[in-house]
């Protein structure tokens, strides 16, 4: 119902003219004020062009009278009726950004406004009489116009959630709420799963070609599609590297799907008994990068989101082993020293929890002629990993007085099918513990 709000003198006579008929009689208050209801029908035209001519005429206490000017009243009470409609079917847009629309055979003095899904037809027409009575609708947070035009882009609200389009024409009808949704994501991608690809297995690095090393790969895999720029890396846990640092897998590829791969290299030093994730590192780490939705949305790095915990048995062995020698003899007087006819032992003692080929085991002896011949080592424990041989100082060997230099060369058992070429080792007598000296005199 149309109303007529005004202020005039106190205790005046208000009387309302519809067409040349008197319509309505109040009296102004006693601060003037007065509000006329127009209880009479007047001619619905749907904002065709058709006038309602309304004037008032006011009579004060003293019986003077005057009268206001014609005021054409155009009453619209039809909808919007768009032909196309904005959102056929459900998609998810970006907070802070614009989504397009195009709407047919609407008028261009029409606005459209994006609102919640759920709005009612009684919060919208309480919002477009007066805004401040209706709280659960709020310009810019979860409402949204775009002024006029049947083509174009509209802001998005600021708070996330569901929303749909609707016309709302000058005279305040609106038309139904568009088909399809607009999610305005405002939720980052999660970590749902990391899969090791790389099948269980003993990895090494390759020193003579490093860039043959084994690599070892993961996936990671989030609850949506990423953007993913720069090179996050995915830390791994129960390994360390030659020197006792945090060893991560870098991002290779994957960005736009819900999918990223992450390789390792195996580098020299590098040590495990079996590759593990989120023992002790609990986050993907960005490394400078990023990772984000399709909607821009940062993702939730952490693995505890969804109880990330992987196990693998990828063993990664590529230590050079350390080794120490012991040599003794049979000596009766003194095992530190050797003399002609004297059974000598070597003893050679590996820092490593894995074997050494002990075909591989060579040592050369500094100040004896000739050589030992056949010096074959065999295992002799494998806690710590001990290796033994013998030889007898005999008359046909010529030596000098005094310590006796060597050099040992060993390689362990660790190869792989993309590395044939295990670790190995060279030293000399600077890991000799203890002394042991010849004398021939």
């Amino acid at each position: 119902t149309p109303s007529i709000t005004g202020t005039v003198s106190p205790n005046t006579q208000v009387k309302l003219y519809v067409d040349g008929s008197l319509a309505e009689t109040v009296t102004s208050d006693a601060s003037g004020g007065f509000e006329i209801d127009i209880s009479v029908a007047l001619q619905d035209d749907n904002g065709s062009g058709i006038n309602n001519e309304i004037y008032i005429e006011l009579t004060d206490t003293f019986g003077n009278t005057a009268t206001s000017t014609l005021l054409d009243l155009t009453i619209d009470t039809s909808a919007p009726s768009p032909s196309t409609d904005p959102v056929a079917t459900d998609k998810k847009i970006a907070a802070s950004s614009t989504t397009t629309y195009t709407i047919s055979d609407i008028a261009a003095t029409d606005q459209v406004w994006l609102v919640p899904s759920t709005v009612s037809n009684a919060d919208l027409k309480a919002y477009l009489l007066n805004p401040s009575l209706v709280t659960s609708l709020t310009l810019g947070t979860n409402l949204t116009k775009q002024t006029s035009g049947t083509t174009g882009t509209i802001a998005t609200p600021s708070g996330g959630g569901i929303y749909k389009i609707v016309v709302v024409d000058p005279a305040g009808n609106f038309s139904s709420l568009s088909s399809g949704t607009l999610d305005i994501d405002l939720t980052g991608p999660t970590v749902t799963a990391v899969t090791a690809v790389t099948p269980n297995g003993v990895y090494t690095d390759d020193d003579n070609n490093p860039s043959n090393s084994d690599t070892v790969t993961f996936t990671v895999r989030f609850d949506e599609p990423t953007t993913i720029t720069g090179t996050p890396r995915l830390p791994l846990d129960n390994i360390t590297d030659a020197n006792g640092n945090q060893v991560y897998a870098t991002y290779i590829s994957g960005s736009g799907t819900a999918t990223a791969t992450f390789v390792y290299t195996v580098q020299d030093g590098d040590l495990s008994g079996g590759l593990q994730i989120a023992l002790t590192s609990t986050d993907l780490d960005l490394n400078g990068g990023t990772i984000n939705d399709l909607y821009n949305n940062s993702a939730d790095l952490s693995f505890a989101t969804n109880s990330i915990a992987v196990n693998t048995s990828i063993e990664v062995k590529a230590t050079d082993p350390n080794l120490q020698v012991r040599i003794e003899s049979n000596n009766s007087s003194n095992s530190g020293y050797a003399k002609e006819g004297d059974v000598i032992t070597v003893t050679v003692l590996s820092d490593q929890a894995w074997s050494l080929n002990t075909s591989t085991i060579s040592l050369t002896l500094s100040g004896i002629n000739p050589q030992p011949n056949n010096l074959s080592f065999t295992e002799a424990s494998t806690n710590p990993y001990t290796y033994t041989t013998s030889f007898t100082l005999t008359a046909s060997n010529t030596y000098t007085d005094g310590g006796l230099n060597f050099t040992l060369e060993a390689s362990d058992t660790i190869s792989s099918t993309k590395v044939p070429t295990p670790n190995k080792v060279s030293t000399n007598q600077s890991v000799l513990t203890g002394s042991f000296s010849l004398d021939g005199t």
